[in-house]
C-alpha cells in the first residue's frame, strides 16, 4: 500500500496500490477510510507530491492488507480488472475506452475543482461531461473541461456508482409516469 498526496493541496491523499505508470499518468488502485476496496483513479505525475508524511496511514492500510481485511462490497474488483486492462496512450483514449462501458466518471482539475457527470463528447483537446447538478440530475449542456487542466480521473468509485442507480432509477420513475400520462 502507498499513499499519494496532492501538491496542489496538502490535505488531500489517497491510499491504495499504484498499478502502473502509462506515460504522463500513474494508475492507482484507492482503498477508503473504511477499508473498502475502492475505485481506479488515473494521477497526472506532476500533481502528485512525492513527499509526504503519511508513513501512519500507510502502515494502518498495509494491516489491513496483509490481515485480509480490505473488502469489496461494490465488486469493484471486476471493474477495476477491466480498466487497468485498457490500452491507452492519451488521456482521450482512455476516456473513450471508459465511456464504453462506465456512464458517470469524476474528473478533479487544477484548483482542486471535483466534476462529476456522464462523458458527452471527447476531442482531441478536452471532454464535455453532462454535469451532475445540485437536484442529482444532468446538465443540460455540456460542461468543457480541458485535458491540460485535468489531474485526477477516478474512472468509477461508490459514489459515481450510486448515482447512476439513482439516475437510471429516476429514468424508469418518469418513464412509468410519462406513459400513466399517455393512457
Amino acid at each position: 500500500m502507498q499513499a499519494l498526496a496532492f501538491k496542489e493541496n496538502h490535505t488531500n491523499f489517497y491510499i491504495g496500490n499504484l498499478l502502473s505508470k502509462i506515460g504522463n499518468w500513474t494508475v492507482f488502485q484507492a482503498v477508503d477510510s473504511n477499508g473498502f476496496l475502492g475505485s481506479i483513479r488515473i494521477f497526472k505525475n506532476e500533481a502528485i507530491n512525492n513527499k509526504n508524511n503519511l508513513s501512519q496511514e500507510e502502515d494502518f492500510y498495509n494491516y489491513l492488507d496483509t490481515s485480509n481485511q480490505i473488502i469489496d462490497p461494490f465488486n469493484f474488483n471486476k471493474e477495476n480488472l477491466k480498466i487497468t486492462k485498457i490500452k491507452w496512450a492519451s488521456l482521450a483514449d482512455l476516456l473513450i475506452q471508459v465511456q464504453s462501458f462506465n456512464s458517470i466518471i469524476s474528473i478533479e482539475s487544477i484548483g482542486n475543482k471535483t466534476y462529476t457527470g456522464r462523458i458527452n463528447m471527447i476531442t482531441s483537446t478536452s471532454v464535455y461531461l453532462d454535469e451532475q447538478n445540485e437536484e442529482y440530475n444532468l446538465t443540460e449542456i455540456p460542461l468543457k473541461i480541458d485535458y491540460n487542466k485535468i489531474v485526477v480521473v477516478s474512472a468509477n468509485s461508490i459514489e459515481n456508482k450510486l448515482f447512476n442507480n439513482w439516475l437510471l432509477m429516476e429514468n424508469h420513475r418518469n418513464s412509468r409516469v410519462a406513459f400513466r400520462l399517455l393512457q
